[in-house]
Formats: structure tokens, sequence, C-alpha cells
């Protein structure tokens, strides 16, 4: 630790000619020390495009716009009843055909989102996916398998398709038993949901090699009363679960650091007991936002398409439409003011330090907020400070080498 102060001082001071060769090297190889005339905002231009020839489509699917809870902070328009016909299987089988038939394609990746997507699974959305992945396996092609789920439909006999289908999870809650049973209210579950949420994730672990990404929606009382979900997910495998904090869009951060310093303690708490954790949008990648990717598409139950999840599914923020034939047609004049758009561009990104880590500000609110990127800029929703941050990613990623060694972690939604 004294050599890494040092050699710190060293660098603040320019001194590098007072570096041990070794270690400048290691420095130089890793990006920690960049010559002047290297152009690294070119060189993360180059890494944005990249994307572009990464092999995988992901192909979001809304089976659904129905939903069997109603939480008070959603903002999509459900659609009850609503569900994927034979007629639509058919149409996004075709398509998921062509995307294969690509040469530069080698993998579909489906995100089942919604509404609730698990509503109709085994009768509807089960029989498409082993469709795609046995047409998949006879050209040596692939499909990877995500859900964006409640976590109240998925009942033990759907486990094993689960499994066969090697689907990995984001699955929801709301804070501790009282809170979430407050939130995700159903008629169906009368004695609430939390209960049901957590033996589907106990089973699933325990059924598979599954991955779990647990959500927890916070707002400034979450935190108080966390101590009981800790406990509830205490015994699952680190290998098996992530967990992931996304404060509720529609609530403000209280006046006072409360719950900045509670969610501070939340996130150490979690370090310490070996959970991995994720909170805010900012990892090192070279994109935006996945629905950035130009290799990716939001089909929806009735062959509506878009280009946005953050949205409600309405025919305002339509896209395109699935034909027949398994193609798009799309409304091209979106479509070209989408593609106009990079989300490295904007003067204040371009000075920033957070560049490589965030990218910006995704496509969708660029064309709803022209010119605001400085002022919508998402570190403006950190609630804690920026040494704290960058202190647990830190720690996050000793927690995550040590978990999984050299091996790289499993991909979570």
């Amino acid at each position: 630790m004294v050599t890494n102060y040092h050699t710190y001082g060293l660098i603040q001071n320019g001194e590098y000619d007072k570096i041990s060769a070794t270690t400048l090297k290691t420095l130089q190889e890793n990006g920690f020390i960049v010559e002047n005339e290297v152009d690294e905002y070119s060189n993360l231009i180059q890494e944005y495009h990249k994307t572009e020839s990464s092999g995988t489509f992901n192909l979001t699917l809304l089976p659904s716009l129905d939903c069997n809870v109603r939480c008070w902070y959603c903002f999509e328009k459900h659609i009850v009843g609503s569900h994927l016909s034979c007629q639509q299987q058919d149409k996004v089988f075709r398509y998921a055909q062509n995307i294969l038939n690509k040469e530069d394609i080698s993998c579909i990746h489906f995100s089942l989102f919604g509404g609730e997507p698990m509503l109709y699974f085994k009768e509807e959305v089960a029989p498409l996916l082993f469709a795609v992945k046995d047409y998949a396996k006879t050209i040596n092609k692939d499909i990877k398998v995500s859900i964006v789920t409640n976590a109240t439909c998925i009942t033990e006999d759907i486990i094993p398709t689960l499994a066969e289908l090697n689907a990995t999870f984001q699955i929801t809650i709301d804070g501790y038993r009282e809170k979430h049973n407050s939130i995700k209210k159903s008629p169906e579950f009368k004695e609430g949901t939390y209960d049901v949420v957590m033996k589907t994730i106990h089973d699933l672990t325990n059924a598979y090699d599954s991955h779990i990404n647990l959500r927890i929606n916070f707002d400034n009382q979450t935190f108080k009363h966390l101590h009981s979900v800790i406990n509830d997910i205490q015994d699952i495998d680190r290998k098996k679960i992530r967990i992931h904090l996304e404060r509720v869009w529609q609530t403000s951060v209280s006046d006072d650091s409360s719950t900045g310093t509670a969610l501070k303690e939340f996130i150490n708490n979690m370090l310490r007991l070996n959970f991995r954790l994720s909170y805010l949008n900012f990892g090192r990648r070279n994109y935006s936002c996945l629905m950035d990717l130009k290799n990716n598409v939001v089909i929806s139950y009735n062959g509506n398409v878009y280009n946005c999840t953050g949205r409600d599914f309405t025919n305002a923020h339509q896209d395109g439409q699935l034909t027949s034939d398994g193609n798009i047609e799309w409304k091209q004049d979106k479509l070209e003011r989408r593609a106009t758009i990079k989300t490295y561009s904007n003067p204040a990104c371009i000075q920033c330090k957070l560049l490589p880590q965030c990218w910006g500000l995704c496509k969708q609110k660029i064309l709803e907020h022209p010119n605001k990127a400085e002022q919508m800029c998402p570190l403006k929703a950190m609630e804690i400070t920026l040494d704290e941050y960058i202190t647990y990613r830190f720690n996050n990623e000793y927690i995550s080498h040590k978990i999984f060694g050299n091996e790289q972690p499993a991909s979570f939604i």
C-alpha cells in the first residue's frame, strides 16, 4: 500500500522517471498512463461502434402488456387479456429466423418484458423460444433468454422448462415484506406476494445454475427496514444472485443527508456479506443504453415495434410494425432521427471524465430533451459522493473476483 501511495504521488507530480520500469509498463498497458499524443476520445468513438459487430442480436419481446399486480409507480398502460396469438408467434419466429440467417449474427438474446411476461409462458412463449432454439441449432447458432418478472407466476412445474432454456432473471422487490406487499398486491395472493417471490428465488437458484438480478426499488424510507430482506437471501449462492438498487423515479431525495447515508451503509453491508451490487448506470462498456444498440429491437404481442422499453408502449411511441414474412416496416422518419444521434457527442459529456462509464444520455432522452444533456446528467441522481461511489465500485469488483476468480461473472440483465 505504501508503494501504491508513493507511485500515486510521483504521478501527481509528473515524476514519471522515478517510477520503476515494471510499474510504469503495467500502468501504460492498462491505460492508467497515456501518452500526450494519444487521442483518447477517438479511441472511445471506435469502441462505441464495436457493438455493431458483437455477433449478438438483442430482441426484447413483450408477450403481454397485462399484469397480475398493479404497482402504483408503473408507467405502462396495461392491456387486460393481451397475449401472443399464434399468428404473432409465427411472425416473431420468422423474424428470428431472418436474424439468425445473417452471417454477422451468432446469437439472439431474447429478453422477455411486459407487462408480466410469465402470464402465458407455458402456453405461448416457451413453444416459441424452443422453436427458435431448435432452428438456431440447425445452423450452429444459439439463443439466450433473460426475463424481467415480478416472479409470482413462476410455479414449480415451469422451472424445468426455464432450466432447459438456461434463463436468467431480473426480479423486483419493493423493500421489506410489509412495504412490498402494500405495493405488489393481487387478489390471488391474499397473504401477500413477498413470500411468494422469495420462495421463487430460492426455487430457481436451487434448481439449476440460474442467475438473478434482484432489483430493490427504494424511496427515502426503504433502507431503514431492509435487514429482513438480507436475512431472507443470506443462504443463496453468491454466484447466482446480484443486488441492484433503483430509486422509484416518482420519489425525490430527502433534503437532509439521511437517505444517502442509509444507502451507503446498505451498500457496504451487502459487500461485507459478499453480495455483488449495482447502483446507477455507470459501468464500463461502450454504449449508453442497451436500447441504443444497432442490433436491438422491441417487439410487442401485437406486432408493434419499438426502440425503447423506458416508455409506455403506445401508438405515439411506436417505431414500426412486424410483417407476416418476418420483417419490420419502420417509420423511416423516426428511425432516421434516432440514427443521427450519437450519445457521446454532447460538449458537456466530451469534457466529463466519466464518459467511458456513462456515454451520455440515451437516445430517447436526447430525442425528447434536445440540448438539455447537462441539466439531465445522470450524475445528478447520485445520492452518495463520487469518492464513495468509486470506493463501492472498487470493493464490488474485489468481491466479484473473490467469487469468480479469473472467470468472467455471469451476465445479468
